[in-house]
């Protein structure tokens, strides 16, 4: 019996402790999307999925500001992408050699053939929305492949498999102490776009703000 216990109370307080940490982390991306005016976060999930990560970019003088949620396991794609065929207001591929990606001071900066100026945001008969260059992150300590996720051939920095939804995107200044970012055509020097990236085959959304 006393093992019993022993063993029971054990269960307990590792129960306990898992719940703290989760409530922990909650509490800490709350507080991350309070950083935001709330028109620019208000798509994003009130709690985090059980394999996550977000990657927040507050530094104006990396040129753009940026927060992401992955969600690695969800279970809601089927539900979200019906809701997007219909909120959204532009819809890409990941692999389109055409779109319009902003990217930090740090990577242009180390890698020239990764400056690309844009005359236009008109091409091809499609407008395209600026959209964040995804940078490649390590997720293999919560058991993730980033092969799944990232690709070093397309513009976007994204897998093939993801479906980049635009929510909305305006120009104009939109986060004090960011200058104009002169990779952007007229009109677009700063601005603001928010969406969903999603990978049906894999289970995969982000969701993610850019401001630049």
């Amino acid at each position: 019996m006393k093992i019993n216990n022993i063993l029971y109370l054990y269960l307990c307080l590792c129960f306990t402790s898992c719940l703290k940490c989760e409530n922990r982390a909650t509490l800490e991306y709350q507080s991350d999307l309070k950083q935001f005016p709330a028109y620019l976060v208000d798509f994003f999930p009130d709690t985090l999925s059980e394999k996550y990560s977000t990657i927040k970019n507050t530094d104006t003088t990396s040129y753009c500001i940026s927060y992401m949620n992955y969600d690695f396991e969800s279970k809601n794609i089927a539900k979200l992408s019906e809701y997007l065929a219909t909120k959204s207001i532009k819809k890409y591929i990941a692999s389109d050699v055409s779109l319009v990606t902003v990217k930090r001071e740090s990577i242009t900066y180390w890698d020239d053939s990764k400056r690309v100026y844009y005359t236009s945001l008109f091409k091809n008969h499609t407008f395209y929305y600026p959209v964040p260059f995804f940078e490649k992150e390590e997720f293999e300590n919560i058991g993730v492949n980033n092969e799944s996720i990232y690709s070093q051939t397309n513009v976007s920095g994204l897998s093939n498999d993801f479906e980049i939804y635009i929510l909305e995107s305006k120009s104009g200044l939109y986060w004090k102490g960011l200058k104009p970012n002169e990779y952007m055509p007229k009109g677009w020097k700063n601005g603001y776009s928010k969406g969903i990236c999603i990978n049906k085959k894999k289970s995969i959304i982000i969701y993610w703000l850019l401001v630049w």
